[in-house]
């Protein structure tokens, strides 16, 4: 089965992983041209930020407001939604490794 996303679908689904960012982010963040393909991206190689609740949503919106009080240069960057994006991937992974961690710690003793 063949998936076919339009781009304007992509940047829906990126808005809505956004969605719960407190007001005033947009003035933050880059918004170009180069921007919204940065979106169509990240959305298409991590389709599970545009699901709202999931967990890579959730660290994606983490990820963001995180950057947005100690890293708000990053946000200024056209790719910006890439780099959050690999970032939250990175934050989840490190999640699930450290989950992983603390449970075989418990069995083990």
């Amino acid at each position: 089965m063949k998936l076919i996303i339009t781009a304007a679908a992509l940047t829906a689904c990126l808005s809505m992983a956004v969605h719960g960012v407190p007001s005033g982010a947009d003035a933050l963040v880059a918004s170009t041209p180069q921007s919204q393909l940065s979106q169509e991206r990240a959305v298409a190689a991590y389709p599970d930020i545009g699901v709202k609740g999931s967990e890579l949503n959730k660290a994606f919106v983490d990820v963001f407001n995180h950057w947005k009080t100690w890293k708000p240069e990053q946000l200024q960057r056209d790719n910006w939604p890439e780099l959050v994006a690999r970032e939250a991937v990175r934050v989840l992974m490190n999640r699930r490794a450290e989950e992983k961690r603390q449970k075989t710690i418990i069995i083990e003793r």
